[in-house]
């Protein structure tokens, strides 16, 4: 449901150049929010001129940083393909209610680039 609503809101916008880029950043967050955290989760969409907001915040404040990985991992490379989507991503912890995981995209007249990979993460993957 999360990636739906993304999706037509992006669209309403006639924002479908940025859809793939924001449904597949709210798919990887709101996954780690149900996998790592194990709490529900609230989902925030915010535009401007130039950007989308996407917030994930869930009900732990563990986690939320990118992890390092080997071939042989399981997990681990989904921040790290966030961060190279986004313009610019955190965290924001409140130690009583969780964290806030927050992703910019740009929207603007420059495109979002497509998620590309140097020879030596495909390797890694």
């Amino acid at each position: 449901m999360a990636r739906r609503r993304t999706r037509e809101a992006l669209e309403q916008r006639d924002l479908d150049h940025a859809v793939d880029a924001a449904v597949l950043v709210v798919s990887e967050l709101t996954t780690n929010a149900v996998i790592h955290a194990r709490t529900v989760f609230d989902l925030r969409l915010s535009f401007s001129d130039t950007h989308v907001r996407i917030e994930v915040h869930d009900g732990n404040n563990a986690g939320g940083f990118v992890r390092h990985f080997t071939a042989q991992s399981t997990s681990g490379r989904g921040l790290r393909m966030v961060e190279s989507m986004a313009e610019s991503w955190g965290v924001a912890r409140d130690t009583r209610e969780g964290k806030t995981i927050w992703v910019e995209l740009p929207v603007g007249e420059e495109r979002p680039p497509i998620l590309t990979f140097d020879l030596a993460s495909v390797e890694a993957l």
